[in-house]
């Protein structure tokens, strides 16, 4: 097996990434592991962060956001994400109970629910999630313009877990409980 090695500011040579990088840690407090490795390949680190933020600030709320990571993350089974933004959505105002409801899509919020319920089909059905589920978003009040930065969300979140859960990168953020049976149901 490959040894993954998570570089600290000091080892990653592009100065960009190094200041991005940076800048992260000084916003969290903590430079993320998941972070750090990606600045393997600056470009695709940076191209990654430039995605999330535009279709993050486009037209969702930081809530909405940290919604979609997590039922993306839940379904992609990635535990690196759902630690980390478990703990992003908690800091966005959601209870732990909420980021199960969220993770799940059976969250009692009923715009939350559509959004989470076709980020989840999104992800289980590799984009093809079914005209119920894409009326009920736009029922909800989202936009096309949603549409188009909630694939976005889902293209960087998947792109992040995927990663995670092929090097297995030590997760630095407090563990995700499973989601209890009572959510599923």
């Amino acid at each position: 097996m490959p040894h993954y090695t998570v570089p600290t500011l000091d080892d990653v040579a592009d100065a960009d990434a190094r200041d991005t990088l940076a800048q992260i840690e000084q916003q969290l407090g903590t430079l993320p592991n998941l972070y750090a490795y990606e600045a393997h390949s600056p470009k695709t680190f940076l191209a990654g962060l430039g995605l999330s933020h535009a279709a993050e600030h486009a037209n969702f709320s930081n809530r909405e956001a940290q919604a979609v990571y997590l039922a993306t993350s839940e379904v992609n089974s990635c535990t690196y994400c759902l630690a980390a933004h478990t703990a992003l959505a908690q800091m966005n105002g959601f209870s732990e109970d909420e980021t199960f409801g969220l993770r799940a899509g059976t969250t009692s919020d009923p715009k939350l629910r559509a959004l989470t319920q076709l980020t989840r089909a999104f992800v289980e059905t590799k984009g093809r999630p079914g005209e119920a589920l894409l009326d009920a978003f736009f029922d909800a009040g989202y936009t096309q313009a949603h549409l188009v930065d909630l694939t976005g969300l889902i293209a960087v979140k998947t792109f992040s877990n995927y990663l995670h859960n092929a090097t297995d990168i030590p997760v630095d953020f407090p563990e995700a409980k499973p989601l209890p049976a009572a959510v599923l149901a």
